[in-house]
């Protein structure tokens, strides 16, 4: 279920928070998180965590009296509500008892700072919020603690090293108040899942590279699936991965491949034919290169379409899939050949020629092996006479 949806009339809450805040939590809500989520979510969040400290026994209370104390409509309350969950910050259930609707929210901590600025997502929000010369000036207000601790090494003892957990009470309530501050990570990105999902034959990454791909996946939100897509599509037949072209993808997935009505939301290769239907040459291009097409990039679109009846997603196939075989390059002779062997296929969507060349790829990879295993033992036999010739002469020369 995503989130509240409305404030029923017989509704109540109760709201659960199993630690205190300290006052550094304090500086990263008002400094980080505040520029982000806005004042509504702010205040709700402060005024959950009021209630928490001072919960009677009354238990639920009812929700108009939130929406009172606060002063605003529910619909800007469920808004903070949104922002406070989907930054991490807060947890909703719901129950529905007779002719009652319940709600529980439980309060969880902010990051430290140093997850707040090492996560992809909170940190990029913030510097969205903030432009970049005041993220960087706040950035540096928390980095100033570390001159504090210059020269020292840290010796203290680890929890583990001194007490033993005894696992005696499993009650829902006694293991929430066990738990520690430990903030829940706004997005989870499973890069071993990528490499499940792409072809037999894909390079080694380096640890740069997967960093790279699993923090733009996360930050454009794309799933292992669609990342493994992108991936895929920027490795070329002697397993090299071409860095470049997943970031522009990526950024062009981003801001043309929303879901949309009619793609079967687990099929990411359909979406990215989608996105190729969708958008001009020349608005593709655009994209591509950071620049307006040149006059003769057009002229030979133009051409395309009208000696060939390309549709422009099948031109946007064929250039994009030159691009990845020329290192970025606008090869006019081999774009050609593309278009040319597309209709000479009569494929008739770019979904089709998608799955085509990478077949092609696919037989061209496989072809290469077996012509590098034909001549290694052509090689092996024909040193065979030479290894016999060798063997007589040093028989003669020994007098064996």
């Amino acid at each position: 279920m995503g989130g509240m949806e409305r404030i029923e009339k017989a509704s109540f809450y109760s709201v659960h928070c199993p630690l205190t805040l300290s006052a550094t939590d304090e500086e990263v809500l008002s400094l980080l998180y505040l520029p982000i989520v806005k004042s509504d979510a702010y205040s709700l969040y402060h005024r959950l965590l009021a209630q928490a400290a001072r919960e009677t026994n009354e238990g639920y209370m009812p929700f108009d009296n939130l929406l009172s104390d606060l002063g605003t409509e529910s619909f800007r309350v469920l808004q903070a509500t949104r922002k406070l969950e989907g930054i991490g910050l807060l947890q909703t259930y719901r129950k529905e008892e007779k002719s009652l609707v319940l709600y529980l929210f439980r309060i969880v901590p902010p990051a430290t700072p140093k997850k707040f600025f090492s996560d992809v997502v909170l940190s990029h929000l913030l510097r969205q919020s903030l432009g970049e010369r005041r993220y960087q000036q706040t950035r540096f207000l928390f980095e100033c603690e570390k001159e504090k601790n210059l020269g020292y090494q840290e010796v203290t003892t680890p929890f583990s090293h001194v007490y033993d957990l005894e696992e005696e009470n499993t009650d829902e309530e006694s293991n929430l108040s066990l738990e520690g501050k430990s903030y829940h990570p706004v997005s989870k990105f499973d890069f071993g899942k990528v490499l499940s999902l792409l072809s037999a034959e894909h390079p080694a990454f380096t640890k740069e590279e997967e960093k790279e791909i699993s923090e733009l996946s996360v930050l454009y939100g794309l799933d292992e699936k669609e990342a493994a897509s992108l991936v895929d599509k920027n490795i070329d037949t002697a397993e090299k991965f071409y860095a470049e072209g997943f970031r522009k993808d990526i950024r062009l997935y981003h801001r043309f491949g929303v879901e949309q009505s009619g793609v079967q939301k687990d099929s990411s290769g359909n979406r990215l034919a989608q996105l190729m239907e969708k958008l001009s040459p020349a608005e593709y291009l655009s994209y591509r290169l950071n620049a307006n097409p040149a006059p003769f990039m057009l002229d030979l679109i133009e051409r395309l379409s009208r000696e060939l009846g390309l549709s422009k997603g099948l031109i946007n196939t064929a250039i994009d899939y030159s691009l990845q075989k020329t290192d970025g390059k606008f090869v006019e002779s081999y774009i050609e050949k593309v278009c040319y062997t597309l209709k000479a296929q009569n494929i008739q969507s770019s979904y089709q020629a998608m799955v085509f060349l990478n077949d092609q790829d696919y037989q061209k990879k496989n072809a290469k092996k077996k012509s590098a295993a034909v001549k290694a033992t052509e090689k092996k036999e024909d040193s065979a006479p030479e290894d016999e010739e060798r063997m007589a002469r040093l028989k003669k020369e020994l007098r064996i």
